[in-house]
């Protein structure tokens, strides 16, 4: 195949640094004006927050709303900026466009700044501006305020009242906040973006990206410039976001490949170089919001992929959520906690739980959506937010293709972890199944696999959970896995819109056809991994694809912490109760059970029973849930081996006898932790 370019790669393509202005004042709001959605500020519960600008519009110029969404009229809603550092005794100052008239019916926007302590508590507050009912549409100031003694931080604060009932809102944008040391210099400061983007594109020599659906993305470049030198130049410096841009035709003018902050900036110096200006060798490595993500701890976790919202909102990170960029919160029952967990891994737990999908996007928006919006799974075939955005063919990508039969993504056997909440209130996992596709097994051997989700389900909804996952898995299928196609055209492989074939701008989770008719395949898929490699001469595009029905890629949780006991109390011995016609061999050795140091423990020997139930054992002395979902303990049967088996049977914990005579049964040999 030509792999010759019919372009110049740098009419193409950017490589930007962002950076505060260099002179003048440093505005802290990082969305000042809804660019990729609302995110960046924090809102009550009754208070909702919006951006005219989608997940995907970076661009500069958009307008936030603010509403009020509560049915009492009395309440008060608020939001608030971020977090900005701030010494005792400096000044702040800010200032905020209306963009519309307020509106009337009895609605005020006051706008305040807000000081807080190392604790995270208000000490202090300037005046509130005070914007009633049909203020006109304007640029209007926070008062000035000075951080009393003790502020570590300060808020840009707006708060909507209103005296009769129905939605109110306000719209806005070119929020701003500086701080200063004098108050001249923030008394009603005019606003500024507040980064200036500079491309370094022309001297690199390679630019390389690489993504995944809740991977670490990661971005690294190579640029041959003393100018750029971090040792002279403080444009490369650890978290400075970066962004790489391509230009897309259509319309739409440059638009991100990918989208994160600089994690490393080194230089090799090669002073026998002939061009004094390109021996230094600046290596910039950058990663994508998944890594803000994974280092953010959250214990909750949570099944609705709605609730994502409530994790990520204070993050910083642009999030789109079932369609929709509001910033407001969700409700959602907590069904485990886990200290150790990050926002990442809950993420991927309520993804996995939902059997739905999310990943941070090229936009760096962190796209979380439901299997009701997604077009290909449960029969859905309307869903305007998941079009077919291209079809790929062997004259794409000829012999570039890895086309495999592989079992390697053949699972047969599926157990289904569950991390749930126990009645004591600690967390534990519990394993469930195995579930089998038996005849797969029996032709290819058994290929296990373990997929976890919040919470505990009873045994029909584990059973249709695993057998969709079975449905997809236990036959192996040939198909394409992945191509590499090279960027050669101008304008066809930059084309961005509602109907076009999509190459160079495609993304995560973006669903496409793949046709080889050589190997007789055509399939749609979604796209589950990209990868850029640049160079001045060259451009290669990887993808790489995986499920379209919304069966989860196993992902690693984080470990729940080793903790204290269960908090259950020892109690005696007490007899156990008996069923189906068994009962206590003799006086002297009556079955029984008792909890100690958070294991039960049964003694005595069982006689003359049917087949079924031994005895119903009382709540809080059951175990917790093993690899099968049930503990079998080798007993003595009449002088031989048997089996004696506990297990939880339509929420009732059951103990029988499955493998041995029933003329007798000693169970001192059964031993368990306590947890139900």
């Amino acid at each position: 195949m030509a792999t010759r370019q019919g372009f110049k790669t740098v009419d193409r393509l950017r490589l930007e640094i962002g950076a505060p202005p260099t002179t003048g004042l440093r505005n802290l709001i990082r969305n000042p004006s809804g660019e990729r959605g609302a995110w960046g500020w924090h809102v009550t519960d009754s208070g909702q927050l919006t951006s005219n600008r989608t997940a995907k519009d970076y661009r500069p110029g958009g307008t936030l709303t603010f509403s009020h969404v509560s049915s009492p009229s009395t309440t008060v809603v608020q939001f608030e900026s971020e977090a900005w550092a701030i010494t005792p005794g400096h000044y702040a100052g800010g200032s905020f466009r209306l963009t519309t008239n307020g509106p009337n019916l009895g609605t005020t926007l006051w706008a305040r700044l807000v000081f807080r302590d190392a604790a995270g508590q208000q000490i202090g507050a300037g005046s509130p501006a005070q914007i009633g009912n049909g203020a006109a549409a304007s640029v209007y100031g926070f008062p000035l305020a000075q951080a009393p003694t003790g502020s570590v931080s300060v808020h840009l604060r707006f708060e909507l009242t209103r005296t009769t009932t129905g939605s109110r809102s306000f719209s806005f944008r070119e929020v701003m906040l500086a701080t200063s040391t004098t108050s001249a210099a923030v008394n009603g400061p005019a606003f500024v973006e507040p980064l200036v983007w500079t491309d370094v594109l022309a001297p690199a020599l390679s630019i390389e990206t690489d993504r995944t659906p809740l991977g670490l993305g990661v971005l690294s470049a190579r640029i041959r410039s003393a100018n750029l030198d971090p040792a002279t130049n403080d444009l490369v410096r650890p978290g400075r976001p970066i962004r790489l841009m391509a230009y897309a035709t259509g319309g739409l003018g440059w638009e991100p490949l990918f989208w994160g902050k600089i994690q490393d900036g080194r230089t090799s110096y090669d002073p026998a170089y002939p061009i004094e200006d390109k021996r230094a060798l600046v290596q910039i490595t950058a990663t994508d919001a998944a890594d803000e993500l994974a280092n953010t701890p959250e214990p909750g976790s949570h099944k609705q992929i709605r609730s994502i919202r409530n994790k990520i909102r204070d993050t910083g990170v642009p999030f789109e959520i079932d369609t929709s960029t509001a910033n407001t919160s969700a409700s959602d029952t907590l069904l485990a906690v886990n200290e150790n967990a990050s926002v990442l891994d809950q993420i991927a737990l309520t993804r996995d739980t939902a059997r739905s999908y999310a990943a941070v996007t090229r936009f760096g928006v962190l796209r979380a959506i439901d299997r009701q919006y997604m077009n290909g799974i449960d029969n859905q075939t309307s869903s305007p937010h998941d079009p077919m955005v291209a079809t790929f063919t062997e004259a794409d990508y000829n012999a570039d293709a890895a086309i495999d039969y592989d079992t390697r993504r053949l699972v047969n056997t599926v157990l289904i972890q569950c991390r749930y909440i126990k009645e004591d209130g600690t967390t534990t996992d519990g394993v469930f199944g195995p579930y089998v596709d038996s005849a797969s097994v029996q032709e290819w051997g058994a290929f296990s696999q373990t997929y976890t989700i919040a919470g505990v389900e009873d045994s029909a909804s584990l059973a249709y959970r695993a057998g969709e996952i079975l449905k997809e898995t236990a036959t192996p299928s040939r198909r394409v896995s992945e191509i590499t196609f090279p960027v050669t055209h101008s304008s066809s492989h930059f084309h961005v819109g509602s109907t076009s074939e999509r190459r160079v701008h495609l993304d995560l989770l973006d669903r496409v056809t793949v046709q080889n008719p050589t190997s007789g395949i055509s399939a749609e898929h979604r796209v589950a991994g990209i990868r850029h490699t640049i160079t001045p001469e060259k451009w290669l595009v990887r993808v790489s694809f995986g499920s379209q029905a919304g069966t989860p890629t196993p992902r690693p949780q984080a470990a729940i912490p080793v903790g204290q006991p269960a908090n259950l109390p020892d109690t005696p011995w007490v007899d156990l109760p008996l069923t189906g016609g068994w009962v206590a061999f003799d006086a002297a050795r009556v079955p029984q059970y008792r909890r100690e140091n958070g294991w039960v423990k049964f003694r005595g020997i069982a006689r003359d029973g049917a087949t079924g139930p031994m005895s119903y054992i009382p709540d809080g002395f059951g175990p917790e849930p093993t690899v099968y979902a049930e503990h079998h303990f080798p007993v003595a049967a009449n002088a031989a081996f048997g089996c004696v088996r506990v297990g939880r049977t339509n929420g009732v914990t059951v103990l029988d006898l499955i493998t041995g005579s029933n003329v007798w049964v000693d169970l001192c040999a059964v031993t368990y932790r306590a947890g139900s």
